[in-house]
């Protein structure tokens, strides 16, 4: 049986770029075994590069050869018949040698580094395999040349060295790394090969030769009798002159791989012919081709000139350049360009390595009810066990926090059984969410959310007690850890009172999930101790490389997103070419952390930049499809991008071709554009919505509040409209669960921390005044469950500001006495029946009769001006405290001698205000014109009418549409002018 004719020297075949491999291929074979009886069929192999080019080729044979089929395998089928230790325990292995070396050197990387570092030694284990370089190579590289983090990589790599061989043949029965055994399979079958030369067909496809042992093994191949190798994405304009300069100098150009493997078998691609049809249209191809020569020969450009003038628009006549002003224009522009394309009858697909860019269009075709055959899926860590099982990993270790518990019992696969039991779950949750954990704030307090008034339902308590606790755990060993992930998440899915596992494991997201763990489970000998960090960080890592492809959405199979790899072998009408940014594609050369580009090419590894190759090689075979759009964003997440080298130096080459160049590229860009204003459109409101106006709503009279507190009185100077929504509307604003201790909290803390110190020195200045204020800050920070992180800072900010505050207070001292401490008092202003309450945070007699009032504050206190005008508390208190609105607490009115705010600021800085300053005599009457004005009818409440210094945003500036006026816009109709200073 053959295949071919016989032939002295290789037998190779090319497909252009631009042409569907998977069909181009199968068409061509099924004409050659055309006439071979269907039993004879099976005995031809062909080896393919990808699982998923199989499966295509498996289905363009069905339809071009019905009946039996060849044996269709990968290129690394031969490395499957050697013992190959798994990826995952490999991973595991390497993560525990790696925390080893971490223990051993302090301070190199946080120890939840050694996965990352045990996915490098992975990859760089393989590469070395496959190059056939052996660990010895490291004693070459003179570490004392390098600097002292090259060094301490290369004491690593000498400990992997020793340690990685002897327990692949010890522990793992003389196992292989996947590099070395695709290596040694090869070297084995081409040594039988040159024994014995098979008969049968084999005809390997696909494939570039990029790696050392698939080039091997493609010029082995290529000379066996019935052999043939047929190579993906041929370039036709390329000479032998170029083939050796790429081949020695270009490791990023898109034929480099093919370049290495024609020029040793002395061909060019002249001499290969093409494997199945015509070629597609040169003029294209010729431009693309030129577009990606390397830069030292760029100079050919001006030769070529004449000849692509004259075809530049035929080049360019469906070839369409997008720029889109951000990632979501892009992805809608893409979008409807797919949806169009199925409008007329065609199949499009988008081809993209931006995950991101994917998922925004894939959520934009939803608008149409349009789901696209997405090859890559979603991460398992974005489906609802992927994302389950990863909050349950996040909440082990420390002491959960509210937040946490609430996403977690949040999720719609806890309690997702019954039906009855997930109703009881969800009002518990309810009750936690809106009524327990808001009046709560700081960590989770178990205690006290069992015995606040709202929780109706404990015993659900104590089962989300009992479900949860356990996840406080230390370190143990991966098998535990597995068990605890696992035990909870199983309780969790069924609910309280119930058995199961409830939805955890359903559908293709659910047994994804479930053989992650499970695998997991398998290998878990492997790994050794691990601290809840540790077993957080690898089980991130495995749940995002996980992908799922759920087939319940049923794809339109019109409709594709490929990967830059997959769309070697799929071609569609439309191509759309996606994310086409530096960095994005082609994606950035990642640093290596063991070994820099010296150190590699010494030892006779592959340039990093060979990966730059392989994904131009994709970009050169997608462009030159029939009809291909080009799509980039200018902007990411706000941030310019820079356009692929390939797109700017087609544009730059376009460009360099006069007027005809231009003309063509000016259209291009127009189709871009009008493609980008059309997705526009579909958002743009069908109507123009004027900008809301500065709110100043009107009461009438008597609306105005009977009480208010002093602090209020800034409120009402500064933004009139908060007080109206807190105290006419009486809109409050809502709690955090599990809130963090804010500025407000802190100077709760201040306060309590300067009462303390206060109430004890109030009797006898201390000899070490500084011991006494430091006693009292532990006592308060602990009383009040300060997180410790927190509560450090606090007190580095005490002791920052100590020395000055403890020298001016020895001063205040000598002055007077203390009366008290957070005294609360009242003024009742004349002619109205409004009063103003206020708590004094310390009150003193001074020696001569009159009162000293200190106010402390957190920050740093405004000048004395600020305080007139726009914090008039300290000057109401004066006022308050000198008509004897303090006489509950026995102090009797006198007055003022001294008032002052105290900052509580590293500085201990602070403003002092004598009785002529504060304008006593005026706070009277300009409190009773602001109150007669606002308890008025027709009265109107500004948002934000003195904003001048407002350190924090009102809670209220959603409600008063802030953002669409300015500070200085006017309102109608204005306040009383004299009300305010």
């Amino acid at each position: 049986m053959s295949l071919f004719a016989p032939q002295a020297g290789p037998r190779l075949y090319r497909m252009p770029p631009g042409v569907d491999f998977a069909d181009g291929f199968s068409a061509g074979l099924a004409a050659r075994m055309d006439g071979i009886e269907q039993t004879v069929r099976p005995s031809i192999e062909v080896r393919l590069n990808t699982t998923r080019s199989v499966r295509a080729v498996e289905a363009g044979l069905a339809r071009a050869a019905p009946g039996l089929l060849p044996r269709l395998t990968t290129v690394d089928a031969p490395a499957h018949q050697l013992k190959v230790v798994p990826s995952l325990r490999r991973r595991l292995i390497l993560a525990r040698i790696v925390a080893a070396y971490l223990d051993a050197q302090p301070g190199l990387a946080p120890k939840v580094a050694a996965f990352d570092y045990a996915d490098s030694l992975a990859a760089l284990l393989d590469e070395m395999g496959e190059a056939g370089v052996t660990s010895d190579v490291f004693a070459s590289l003179a570490p004392v040349d390098h600097a002292e983090h090259w060094q301490r990589g290369q004491a690593m790599l000498d400990l992997v060295a020793r340690a990685w061989p002897q327990h692949l043949a010890e522990a793992e029965g003389d196992a292989l790394d996947p590099g070395a055994a695709l290596r040694r399979a090869v070297l084995l079958e081409t040594a039988d090969w040159a024994a014995a030369p098979p008969q049968a067909p084999l005809v390997i496809a696909g494939s570039t030769g990029s790696r050392v042992p698939t080039h091997l093994m493609l010029k082995a191949a290529a000379f066996l009798p019935q052999g043939a190798v047929v190579l993906p994405g041929v370039d036709p304009h390329l000479d032998a002159d170029d083939l050796v300069q790429i081949a020695q100098s270009a490791p990023d150009h898109p034929q480099s791989a093919i370049a290495r493997l024609l020029v040793a078998l002395d061909m060019a691609p002249a001499d290969i012919p093409i494997w199945h049809g015509a070629p597609p249209p040169e003029a294209r191809s010729r431009l693309i081709s030129l577009s990606l020569r390397p830069a030292p020969v760029t100079h050919i450009w001006r030769d070529a000139i004449p000849r692509l003038q004259t075809e530049v628009d035929t080049a360019l006549a469906d070839v369409t350049l997008l720029a889109a002003p951000s990632a979501r224009a892009e992805a809608d522009a893409i979008a409807l360009a797919l949806r169009h394309a199925l409008e007329q009858g065609e199949t499009a697909a988008l081809v993209t390595p931006d995950r991101d860019l994917a998922r925004r269009v894939t959520a934009a075709l939803g608008r149409w009810g349009l789901v696209p055959d997405d090859t890559a899926g979603r991460p398992l860590s974005l489906a609802p066990p992927g994302i389950l099982l990863r909050l349950i990993a996040q909440g082990l270790g420390p002491p959960m926090s509210p937040v946490g518990m609430l996403e977690i019992l949040g999720h719609p696969l806890v309690a997702s059984g019954d039906p009855e039991v997930r109703a009881r779950h969800r009002d518990g949750v309810t009750a936690l969410e809106q009524r327990i954990l808001p009046d709560l704030p700081g960590p989770l307090d178990w205690d006290a959310v069992a015995n606040h008034r709202a929780m109706t339902d404990p015993d659900w308590l104590t089962w989300v007690r009992e479900t949860l606790a356990p996840l406080e755990a230390s370190s143990r060993s991966l098998s535990a850890w597995l068990s605890l992930h696992l035990e909870c998440a199983r309780r969790l899915a069924a609910g309280y009172g119930s058995d199961g596992e409830g939805g955890l494991w359903d559908k293709q997201a659910g047994l994804t999930a479930r053989h992650l763990m499970e695998h997991l489970a398998h290998h878990a000998d492997a790994a050794g101790t691990l601290s809840a960090l540790e077993y957080r960080a690898l089980f991130g890592r495995l749940v995002v490389s996980e992908n799922v492809r759920d087939a319940a959405f049923l794809p339109d199979p019109r409709l594709r997103i490929l990967g830059t790899l997959e769309a070697r072998t799929r071609r569609s009408d439309l191509m759309i070419l996606g994310g086409l940014n530096q960095s994005v594609w082609p994606a950035a050369v990642p640093a290596d952390p063991w070994l820099n580009r010296e150190m590699q090419a010494r030892i006779g590894l592959a340039s990093p930049e060979r990966r730059v190759g392989l994904q131009a090689h994709d970009y050169q075979s997608a462009v030159n499809a029939p009809k291909v759009i080009l799509s980039r964003a200018l902007k990411v997440d706000g941030s310019p991008m820079v356009a692929s080298r390939w797109l700017t130096r087609l544009t730059n080459l376009v460009k360099g071709l006069g007027e005809a160049g231009k003309a063509a590229l000016h259209a291009a860009e127009a189709r871009g554009v009008a493609w980008v204003a059309l997705a526009a459109a579909l958002d743009a409101p069908t109507t123009t919505v004027p900008p809301a106006r500065r709110p100043a709503p009107q009461t009438p009279k008597g609306t105005f509040p009977a009480k208010l507190g002093a602090t209020r009185i800034e409120t009402l100077i500064r933004d009139p409209y908060a007080v109206y929504a807190t105290y006419i509307l009486r809109l409050a604003e809502r709690p955090v669960p599990g809130q963090r201790l804010d500025a407000r909290a802190q100077g709760t803390v201040l306060h309590e921390i300067m009462e303390g110190f206060v109430r004890a020195t109030a009797e006898r200045w201390p000899e070490e005044p500084q011991v006494v204020l430091h006693d009292t800050a532990r006592m308060v920070l602990v009383h009040r469950k300060v997180p410790p992180a927190l509560g450090a800072l606090w007190q580095a900010r005490l002791r920052a500001m100590a020395p000055g505050f403890l020298r001016e207070e020895a001063k205040r001292r000598a002055e007077g006495r203390l009366l008290g401490l957070e005294v609360k008092g009242s003024y009742a202003v004349p002619g109205t029946a409004f009063t103003l309450d206020a708590k004094a945070d310390r009150i003193e007699r001074h020696h001569d009769g009159t009162l000293g009032l200190y106010d402390y504050k957190t920050s740093k206190p405004g000048s004395a001006r600020q305080v007139v005008e726009f914090a008039v508390q300290l000057p109401l208190m004066g006022l308050m405290a000198e008509v004897g609105g303090f006489a509950r607490a026995g102090i009797s009115g006198a007055p003022m001698g001294a008032m002052a705010l105290l900052g509580m600021d590293r500085d201990a800085s602070s403003t002092a205000l004598t009785r002529d300053v504060a304008e006593l005599d005026a706070v009277a009457d300009r409190l009773a014109r602001m109150v007669a004005y606002f308890d008025s009818a027709g009265a109107a409440w500004p948002a934000m009418w003195r904003p001048h210094l407002q350190k924090h945003p009102s809670p209220y500036d959603h409600l008063a549409r802030r953002g669409e006026w300015q500070d200085d816009d006017p309102w109608s109709p204005e306040p009383v002018g004299e009300v305010f200073p």
